[in-house]
């Protein structure tokens, strides 16, 4: 969220619509996850999300000008 936007509950009204489609179309079996960047997680953790680290990681990629496509077997 832009700092501008910050501190006037548009962050809140956000997750709680997430959370509201969440609860009433995701099934019971599913895991939902999201990258918390900077104090975001502090937000979401107020809707009932929970940090999983060291158990899982979030992780990113990026493409950039020089990325070569690498294939990798599975054995």
């Amino acid at each position: 969220m832009l700092r501008e936007y910050q501190g006037k509950g548009l962050g809140k009204a956000n997750i709680r619509e997430i959370v509201k489609y969440l609860v009433e179309n995701v099934p019971q079996s599913d895991y939902v996850s999201l990258i918390a960047d900077g104090k975001a997680h502090e937000l979401y953790q107020q809707f009932g999300f929970v940090p999983t680290a060291p158990r899982s990681v979030g992780m990113a990629w990026k493409k950039r000008r020089t990325t070569r496509l690498r294939i990798c077997r599975i054995a």
